[in-house]
């Protein structure tokens, strides 16, 4: 069975993109910021990582991606802990 990182790497693989869907930070800088790759994040809810289709994942800046978390799980009733803090760039207005 496949561990979610390497459904996400493959998500990457196939759909990632130059910028976050979400606020368009730019891939070059993400890496400038964060020292690594925009994230993949699985739209589906529940998480369904295996279905690789381009309308079951967003390509997001690690702004936008904490963002988008922090939503799927408050309406689920679930914890995130993912993050640590919640980064101070991008100003991005999410339509919930």
């Amino acid at each position: 069975m496949k561990s979610n990182t390497t459904f996400h790497t493959e998500a990457w693989e196939r759909f990632g993109k130059d910028k976050c869907d979400h606020c368009g930070m730019s891939l070059s800088e993400h890496i400038k910021k964060y020292n690594r790759r925009l994230d993949m994040h699985c739209t589906s809810n529940p998480k369904q990582y295996h279905i690789m289709l381009p309308e079951n994942w967003d390509c997001l800046c690690k702004k936008c991606h904490f963002l988008e978390e922090q939503y799927s799980y408050s309406t689920n009733d679930q914890y995130i802990n993912e993050y640590q803090e919640v980064p101070d760039d991008c100003e991005v207005e999410h339509k919930f």
